[in-house]
Order: C-alpha cells, then structure tokens, then sequence
C-alpha cells in the first residue's frame, strides 16, 4: 500500500478509496452466487500455491518477490499482480483488478471490511487450535477447485500429494528412523523449532519419520527457543531450512557443538520450504526429507 496522504479534510487516502468501492462487491457477485469464480486475488501464499498446483493462476498476489525465497514451486507465471504486503494490501491496484473473489486466511481478518467493499472475500483456515493444517490443506484444495467449477482437479491435487507421501515413505522403510529436528535460525542462540500443529509434523507422521522435537508449539506450530534446548541424550539430527544467515556463527560455539547432532556430524541444509504452506509445500517437504536420507528417484 502505498503512504497515506490526507485530503483537505483530514481524510485519510485509504479511507477515500474504500468509500469510492463500497458498492463494488455487488458488482460481483460471482462467488457469492455460487458461479465458478475466474478472476481469483489470493493474500496467502499457500492459498496461492495450491491454486497454482491445480492449473489455475491468481489474477493478483502480495509480495511476489518473495515467492522465489519461501515457496520456490509450483512457479508463479508471468502476469500476476504484484499488490503489495499481505497487511498493506494496494486496495486502488486490487479494484482495477476486478476479482470475483479474495481469498485470505484468518490472520488477515482485520482487513476483511476494506476488502469485503471491493469483493467477496472468503477466509480459509489452514493454522489455528485444531491443529491439523494438512487435513486443512486439503479441505481448502476442494474448496477453492469447486468455486473455480474444477472439482476433480482438488481430488487430483490430493491423490499427487497423497501419492508423493507414500513413495516417500516407502523409501524410507528400513533406513535410519533417527529423530530429526527441524528448525528455522533467528538468532546466533535461537531457533524456530517445529512440532506438533505443523505443516511438517503432519508431513513427518505420513512418511514415518520421528520427529525430535516433542515440546509444545503454538498454534502455527512451532515453538521458539534457544539452542539448548535441543540438547537430548539420545542421538538425533538436525536439518535447518534456508535462508539461515546465522548458522556459521551459531555453528563455531561450543554448545552448538556439544549437542549430540552437531557431535556426530547429522547437522543438513534444506532448501527453502514455505513451513506455513498448504498441499504443495507439503508434498515437497516430503520429496526433499526423502532425498535426503534416501537419495535416489522417488518411485512413489
């Protein structure tokens, strides 16, 4: 969203745009009529994927580059519309575009009114206290291929994902089952640490992986909390997810290397996996855990 400017009375730019598209949403009324939708705005990025993955491509998208850094695939095709931050949204840009409908997450509820004045909005949750953000995953897949008039391509999505989760798991049958963390770096002494209500978690019980990592998480599924808390008697590994600025540094302390992953030489890299996605990141949060402790092509 570009800066606010204020009016002759003090009114602030925002304020005048959504004024001027109050009526907006009833010029289009597609998604709440129950018409497939076409022109579809996502402000979630795991919204957007799994639109992507099922052949059907956003008119218009926050941050697009970001996309690269946190989600890689499936590739965003030229043409999408770059609208800003997800809490920042350019609400002139996104009323040229002419959504029949903007897809958003809980998370973003505060901008539902703003939104709701320029086009039906629909809310899907995926992260909350149920905890269960891949069945989430894939009840938003079946929502957003009935609203496009494409049921079967969310069955599709499903089967791929489902398939990409057993292939992986039966590479993974008869290799080493040590426990893994997996963790985001913030700091030189701390780490996002993923558990329980994750993406991953979800991920890790469908492939048969344990997961090291048996403290609480918040609702997004992870929990923050310095390295030592890492410390176990038992063996583990530890893989860590770029971008991780901090971990040469972390690396060279000696609690780091005390710690029985970084002892025994079962510390990785992963490439970037988007951790608050949806089916797709879930399916190559699969793919690249395989490669790594199987390496070798995935019959699944």
């Amino acid at each position: 969203m570009p800066p606010n400017s204020a009016g002759g009375d003090g009114t602030s730019r925002r304020a005048l745009v959504a004024g001027a598209l109050a009526g907006l949403a009833l010029a289009r009324p597609a998604a709440a009529e129950g018409r497939p939708v076409r022109r579809i705005v996502s402000l979630d990025f795991g919204l957007a994927e799994t639109l992507l993955a099922m052949d059907i491509a956003p008119v218009g998208l926050p941050a697009i580059a970001d996309w690269a850094n946190w989600v890689v695939e499936p590739r965003l095709p030229a043409g999408i519309v770059d609208l800003g931050t997800a809490q920042e949204v350019n609400l002139e840009l996104l009323s040229e575009l002419a959504p029949d409908v903007i897809l958003t997450t809980p998370y973003l509820a505060r901008l539902s009114s703003a939104l709701g004045r320029i086009a039906p909005v629909v809310s899907l949750p995926i992260y909350d206290a149920r905890g269960e953000p891949l069945a989430r995953a894939a009840e938003a897949a079946r929502r957003l291929a009935a609203m496009t008039g494409e049921a079967g391509r969310g069955e599709a999505l499903i089967g791929r994902v489902e398939a990409t989760f057993a292939g992986v798991r039966a590479r993974l049958a008869g290799t080493d089952r040590t426990p893994a963390y997996f963790v985001n770096f913030m700091d030189a002494r701390h780490v996002r640490v993923y558990g329980a209500k994750s993406l991953f978690q979800g991920v890790l019980d469908r492939i048969g992986l344990p997961n090291a990592w048996t403290g609480p998480t918040n609702d997004w599924g992870f929990a923050t909390v310095g390295i030592e808390a890492l410390a176990t008697r038992s063996a583990t590994r530890l893989f860590y997810l770029q971008p991780a600025h901090e971990f040469e540094r972390t690396s060279r302390g000696a609690l780091w290397q005390s710690l029985s992953f970084a002892r025994l030489g079962q510390v990785a890299m992963l490439p970037p996996i988007l951790m608050f996605g949806a089916l797709p990141s879930a399916a190559r949060f699969a793919r690249i855990v395989g490669d790594r402790l199987a390496p070798g092509p995935d019959h699944g």
